[in-house]
C-alpha cells in the first residue's frame, strides 16, 4: 500500500488531505441533519462535499499531466541511446494514471453524498420552515 502511495508522485498527499475534508464534510453534515439542523450554515458546508471534492479531482488530473511531462520527457532523453520498450513506457503511464482515478472516485464519492445530503437538507428545510432562514 505505501508503495502504491509513493508511486503516485507530489499530487497525492494534497489530495489525501482534501478526501479527508471531504469525508469530515460528509459526517458533520449528516450528524447536523439527524439533530435536524437546517440552516444556510449547514447547507454552505454541505456544499463544501461537492466542492472539496471537484478540485481532488482538478489536482488529480494535473497529476496526471505532470506524470505524463515527465515520462514523455524520460522517453525523449534515453530513446535514442538505448531504446524504451513498450513495457517501460505503459508502466509510466499506468504511474501517470492513478492520480486521475483517485481523483474521480473523491469526487464520485463526493457527489453522490452531495446529492443524498441535500435532499435530505431540503426536507429537514421544508419540514422546519423558517429553521431553513436562520443563520446560528
Amino acid at each position: 500500500m505505501l508503495r502504491l502511495i509513493a508511486s503516485c508522485g507530489v499530487m497525492l498527499w494534497p489530495m489525501l488531505v482534501l478526501a479527508a475534508v471531504v469525508l469530515v464534510l460528509i459526517v458533520v453534515n449528516t450528524v447536523r441533519l439527524a439533530q435536524g439542523t437546517s440552516d444556510l450554515r449547514t447547507r454552505s458546508s454541505i456544499d463544501g462535499i461537492l466542492f472539496w471534492g471537484a478540485v481532488t479531482a482538478i489536482l488529480g488530473f494535473t497529476g496526471q499531466w505532470m506524470g505524463l511531462y515527465k515520462v514523455v520527457g524520460v522517453i525523449f532523453e534515453v530513446a535514442p541511446r538505448i531504446g524504451i520498450s513498450p513495457r517501460a513506457v505503459g508502466i509510466g503511464f499506468a504511474e501517470s494514471l492513478r492520480t486521475s482515478i483517485f481523483g474521480v472516485a473523491v469526487l464520485l464519492v463526493a457527489g453522490v453524498s452531495w446529492f443524498a445530503i441535500s435532499a435530505w437538507w431540503r426536507r429537514n428545510a421544508e419540514r422546519g420552515g423558517s429553521a431553513m432562514i436562520s443563520t446560528g
